[in-house]
């Protein structure tokens, strides 16, 4: 008996250490922490397509390094926006051949109107952008993972 109850107390002690949580410090990852800090968390968008095949995230961020240094806008918007577009198979584990990540730069006052399939696993983010009384759409095709 005092050697199962040893055994079971190793055991629970040796699965406790594995589940630690353990804090990376990535602060040298500018990139990264430039894109964190600056996505506008109401403008999140996620999407899934092809019967839940592909899941798409969209993250705008306000972004002042695609901003021009001469920019002078008329409605008051002082830097452009970009998006983050996140792509991954349905699968919970990702690894790098399982998705996909892309940036559209540069866009000034922005509104995604529409994300629609085109054709397995082709898809398209459809755009809204410019002055107030200026307004340009623009559709841009993504080949998502396959």
């Amino acid at each position: 008996m005092k050697k199962i109850l040893l055994t079971l107390g190793l055991l629970f002690c040796f699965s406790c250490k594995a589940q630690i949580p353990l804090v990376e410090n990535l602060s040298s990852e500018k990139n990264m922490n430039y894109t964190f800090a600056l996505i506008d968390l109401k403008s999140i968008v996620t999407k899934e397509l092809y019967d839940e095949a592909l899941y798409i995230t969209v993250y705008k961020i306000y972004d002042p390094i695609a901003t021009p240094k001469d920019f002078n806008p008329t409605d008051g918007h002082d830097v452009l926006d970009s998006y983050i577009i996140s792509l991954k198979l349905s699968d919970t584990y990702i690894n790098s051949n399982d998705s996909r990540l892309f940036k559209i730069k540069g866009i000034y006052n922005s509104k995604i109107l529409e994300i629609k399939e085109i054709s397995y696993p082709k898809f398209s983010i459809k755009i809204e952008y410019g002055e107030f009384n200026k307004r340009k759409v623009k559709s841009f095709e993504f080949t998502g993972v396959e």
